[in-house]
């Protein structure tokens, strides 16, 4: 797996319809589909009223043939944002129903010269996407807020501060209280904690200079933020989960403790039956803070990728995962146009109930 940060891309932002070739099934369903509840109410400023949609045990996969590059996946509570990398090409933010082949580009437009590098939600179902320099220079940053509408409703310029650091991001949650966390992994690992409205709050430092641990960090069930990192004071492999609170400026209290040969997780999301749902190596599983038990596990060996393709992942509400595997780009007709061969997405019910 690589990391998630990609690599070109320039929007033009206008609305157009596209699709995807539905395959066939990547495995039998469990059981019957259930016909989900409507998951949201849209209102007119673009804020979204959410409500859990019921479990589904079905599994899907769908297949893009298209001529967009398609990299980055988030997902609210009932859509499925993607991120289209294509340079020089109409490139934007494309949004999609779960399970659904319709998709079509949001009004999202990126000054030229800069890309999307990180995506993910709030538990409103706003998007947030970190803006960066093409060239990966630090020099300008920004951190945009988009509504379900696709109407972009924030532009945080945190430049100065991301100049003066000068690291590189790795990660985004956003907090129950609409706070944003953004973690780094050069000269010590460290997160910056900015409110809502891009006024900074803390930095958090994770790691000593020299000492650079793997972070993972994401949004849990309820709103806070965690970290995971792996401990090395141990006899046994482990990795340690931390509580981030950006307010006081403290690491906060030690969740848990995972003991396992997979200490280095690349993903964390927010349970729909658990505390937080990880990938790693070994597999994706769902795991309880309280108790330290993992709930139910996907190893690897039974999804129908190899989990050192290029993957993007994230978690539905209806308690599914959705994985984004990108294909390979083709010359089409020996034109100088290329069409993306393979791209797949690929539903994996997890949750029990």
């Amino acid at each position: 797996m690589k990391h998630r940060g990609r690599k070109k891309g320039v929007l033009a932002g206008i609305l157009c319809m596209m699709s995807f070739a539905l395959c066939a099934c990547a495995g039998r369903e469990a059981r019957p589909e259930i016909q989900r509840q409507k998951a949201s109410m849209e209102q007119e400023d673009g804020q979204s009223i959410s409500f859990k949609p019921l479990l589904s045990r079905k599994v899907q996969t769908l297949e893009y043939r298209g001529a967009l590059s398609l990299g980055l996946v988030a997902a609210s509570c009932d859509a499925i944002y993607l991120y289209n990398e294509n340079k020089g090409k109409e490139s934007g933010i494309l949004k999609m129903r779960p399970g659904e082949a319709s998709i079509r580009a949001l009004p999202v437009v990126v000054p030229s010269g800069m890309e999307f590098t990180h995506m993910t939600t709030d538990t409103q179902g706003n998007l947030y996407a970190v803006l960066q320099n093409e060239n990966q220079y630090n020099d300008r940053c920004e951190v945009w807020k988009i509504a379900p509408s696709g109407k972009t409703t924030i532009k945080l310029d945190i430049s100065a501060y991301i100049e003066k650091e000068a690291l590189p991001f790795n990660e985004i949650a956003i907090a129950g209280n609409g706070d944003i966390y953004l973690s780094m992994e050069k000269n010590g690992a460290a997160v910056l904690v900015f409110d809502a409205e891009g006024n900074f709050i803390n930095k958090l430092c994770l790691g000593e200079r020299g000492d650079m641990p793997h972070i993972v960090m994401g949004r849990g069930k309820n709103g806070e933020i965690f970290a995971v990192l792996p401990d090395n004071s141990l006899p046994d492999p482990a990795a340690v989960i931390m509580e981030l609170d950006g307010r006081s400026g403290c690491i906060g209290r030690m969740a848990s403790f995972i003991r396992s040969e997979d200490t280095f997780y690349e993903y964390l999301f927010p349970g729909r039956d658990c505390d937080i749902i990880l990938l790693g190596a070994a597999g994706v599983f769902g795991y309880d803070l309280e108790s330290g038990t993992v709930k139910w596990k996907v190893p690897a060996q039974m999804l129908p990728f190899c989990m050192e393709d290029d993957l993007q992942m994230t978690v539905l509400a209806d308690g599914r995962l959705l994985f984004l595997v990108p294909g390979h780009a083709r010359r089409k007709d020996q034109t100088k146009e290329f069409v993306s061969e393979g791209t797949k997405l690929y539903y994996i019910p997890a949750a029990q109930q």
